[in-house]
């Protein structure tokens, strides 16, 4: 998975970390802050 910013819709400017196959893969996590 690789760190992504999202740039659409409510959450945009937030980080998340995607899936690097995308769009075969198109799982996504939050990014947890310590």
């Amino acid at each position: 998975m690789r760190l992504r910013t999202a740039r659409q819709g409510s959450r945009a400017g937030s980080r998340f970390r995607g899936c690097s196959a995308y769009p075969d893969c198109k799982g996504a996590r939050p990014v947890e802050h310590d």
